[in-house]
């Protein structure tokens, strides 16, 4: 079982004998889409098998093929065995995962983004907004990626701790990127799918 901790006012509550990480420090690849997060998230009370999750995805992009996402998040958890439920009051854990942005960046660019952290700045420098166009080979240098940039959000029912209620929150950023060094197929269209299970899956393994 993971070790979990919690923050509350600016304390560390240490769980289950400490806190570890056990995120990749070069984050996770599939397909070429390597994903890479701002901070870890290891929820208290610890999640079990049959609680409900409540999955709110909000597409601020110009790409709708980013839609899927939710799907592919709540097939995940239903698949680990947690129960989505429709109902906010009514789950046990409620996440918002809202898609900021997804274009051409340089690969310092999409590392600055990915530490600016929750609800940081999203504004790469050679901003593009890709839609189905194809990557130019011979414009784009050999430093810039595709990008896909998200802020996740998660909150608890509330819990009592020493005398009061607390409700725990959790956010991080979610960072994802596709380098031309892996760039076969060329167009985002095609890679679009991988990109969307990654994040999609980065939801699941808070849980």
């Amino acid at each position: 079982m993971m070790k979990r901790c919690m923050v509350v006012g600016g304390i560390v509550l240490l769980f289950l004998a400490g806190c570890a990480t056990q995120y990749p420090r070069n984050g996770y690849v599939y397909h070429g889409v390597r994903t890479r997060i701002s901070d870890a998230i290891m929820l208290y009370p610890v999640p079990v098998k049959g609680e409900s999750i409540y999955i709110r995805v909000i597409n601020k992009t110009k790409l709708a093929s980013l839609d899927n996402v939710r799907r592919l998040a709540v097939k995940t958890l239903t698949s680990e065995g947690y129960k989505v439920t429709n109902s906010a009051s009514k789950a046990s854990f409620r996440v918002r995962l809202t898609m900021l942005y997804a274009g051409i960046t340089s690969v310092g660019d999409a590392t600055n983004i990915l530490v600016q952290g929750y609800d940081g700045s999203i504004r790469p420098s050679g901003e593009t907004i890709i839609g189905k166009r194809v990557y130019n080979k011979t414009r784009i240098d050999d430093m810039h990626t595709y990008l896909v940039v998200a802020d996740l959000h998660v909150s608890l029912k509330k819990i009592k701790m020493v005398n009061t209620h607390v409700t725990p929150q959790f956010n991080q950023r979610i960072v994802s990127t596709y380098s031309r060094y892996f760039l076969n197929p060329v167009s985002f269209a095609e890679i679009q799918p991988a990109f969307s299970l990654s994040v999609a899956r980065q939801i699941e393994r808070i849980f």
